[in-house]
């Protein structure tokens, strides 16, 4: 049975850090995730279930019925209408960001032109197009929503970030619980009326109804605990909207994932590879079925020997989804890793710490021509089901065909 979607609208009502951990080479600043991980979200949704009254013997079958590995499956909630862009998107390293800002010589994805130039390399397919700029391009990292440049009258995107608000404190002795001379830090928590979407999976109609009755049970709406320092006021969220929703992302906007086939998809990225190709390349190239797959989330793979994964090949691919994909080939893949970590508010302790293919990590895969009918019907499930480990917590979600690997010129 597939699983009930919600779009869940949120508004922090107070400031919000989501991370305990300094800036890299800063050891007195902490600042915040630019958005929720759905870890933290179903942290806070347990929270609220626990006001059902329960006996305590009661509450640990209904958190593994309710939240357990088969339960409710929550995403990562992102800046409203927004989504992180793939780890190959690059831009001018002289003149960076998307063409509608000022001086600027656009983003563009670069994952086909570099596995075209694994066949015959040209360095000049690698350079800043714009204006016959040629300058070198770097890495261009964040979250985006779709808009439309009515100056280049095309469809284009625009980088988004949350507000922070910077506070100090000074530290605090674990023990005698006093004042430390001389410690001083700063948090930069995401300030007070910024919006977020996600989207929260339910596994069947039971849950569903016990579901929408607690966050619907006040005639105001209700509001949850997200992040760190939450008994100094900070996390308070308010759950604005509920919204069934049969689309692939929360977005109101995105209309080439949201309503677009994979078909359509995997056949535009098709088109794209086909003018790409030289033409001595051409008979080899099309003789193949090209599909990407893009983490939209952080994902864990792990082998049978319980170690990460950042390659994710056909045998491995075949596991994680309990899919035939053998057939396939890996043909290329722009992947960034990062480490996971975690604390448990419960038991004062961290949680064990764990390594992740970083969202926006890309594969590129190809497969005969003659599996086109398996493959599509196994990508459709695949992008439902997303891959690898902690799913429920929103980790493994992937789009199959990203738009904006379409994007070889600078939008």
């Amino acid at each position: 049975m597939s699983k009930i979607a919600y779009r869940i609208s949120l508004t922090t009502l107070s400031p919000m850090l989501l991370n305990d951990e300094p800036i890299e080479g800063v050891v007195n600043i902490y600042k915040s995730l630019p958005y929720i991980t759905g870890s933290s979200l179903r942290g806070a949704f347990i929270e609220l279930w626990k006001g059902k009254g329960l006996q305590e013997s009661e509450m640990t079958e209904e958190i593994v019925r309710v939240f357990g590995p088969n339960g409710i499956q929550f995403e990562n909630a992102y800046l409203e209408n927004s989504y992180p862009l793939p780890v190959s998107a690059q831009t001018c390293k002289s003149s960076p960001g998307f063409l509608y800002e000022k001086d600027a010589h656009g983003v563009k994805d670069t994952l086909l032109k570099q596995y075209i130039n694994t066949l015959n390399f040209e360095i000049d397919s690698l350079t800043c197009r714009h204006d016959n700029c040629k300058q070198m391009l770097k890495p261009y990292e964040g979250y985006v929503y779709e808009r439309y440049d009515s100056f280049h009258d095309k469809e284009s995107y625009e980088k988004v970030n949350p507000k922070y608000m910077k506070t100090g404190h000074i530290g605090i002795h674990p023990i005698t619980q006093t004042h430390i001379d001389g410690r001083l830090f700063f948090s930069e928590a995401i300030n007070i009326g910024s919006k977020f979407d996600t989207l929260v999976h339910i596994p069947n109609k039971e849950i569903e109804k016990e579901f929408l009755e607690i966050i619907q049970e006040q005639d105001e709406n209700q509001i949850i605990r997200i992040g760190s320092k939450k008994t100094s006021g900070n996390g308070l969220v308010e759950i604005s909207d509920v919204t069934v929703w049969n689309k692939l992302i929360p977005s109101d906007y995105y209309d080439e994932i949201n309503d677009s086939s994979i078909e359509k998809r995997v056949l535009a990225l098709q088109e794209i590879i086909g003018k790409l190709q030289k033409p001595f390349q051409k008979s080899k190239l099309t003789e193949r079925l090209y599909f990407t797959l893009t983490f939209v989330s952080d994902a864990i793979f792990l082998d049978d020997f319980f170690c990460y994964q950042n390659e994710l090949n056909p045998i491995l691919l075949s596991e994680q989804s309990e899919m035939d994909f053998t057939f396939c080939t890996l043909d290329f893949c722009n992947v960034k890793m990062k480490r996971i970590s975690g604390w448990n508010q419960k038991w004062g302790t961290a949680t064990e710490e764990c390594f992740a293919v970083e969202k926006g990590s890309t594969y590129l895969f190809s497969s005969p021509l003659s599996y086109q009918d398996e493959i599509m019907k196994q990508l459709t499930k695949l992008e439902q089901i997303g891959i690898g480990e902690r799913r429920n917590e929103g980790f493994g979600k992937l789009i199959v065909c990203h738009p904006f690997h379409l994007k070889i010129e600078e939008v």
